[in-house]
Order: structure tokens, then sequence, then C-alpha cells
């Protein structure tokens, strides 16, 4: 999961957060 932020780096936090609440949800559901 955290090879996404590595291919897609976003230089504004907004996304990033956005991001990173997709992960969570994404390791709940694994």
């Amino acid at each position: 999961v955290d090879v996404v932020h590595v291919v897609e780096p976003h230089p504004d936090p907004a996304p990033a957060a956005e991001e990173d609440g997709g992960e969570q949800l994404g390791e709940a559901g694994f």
C-alpha cells in the first residue's frame, strides 16, 4: 500500500490525506 505513495507522490496534503483514508479502508477490508 505504501508503494502507491512512492509511485504517485502528491505535493498537496489534501489529496494525500484522502489517499490515506482510502488505504485505511482497504486495510480494514483485508
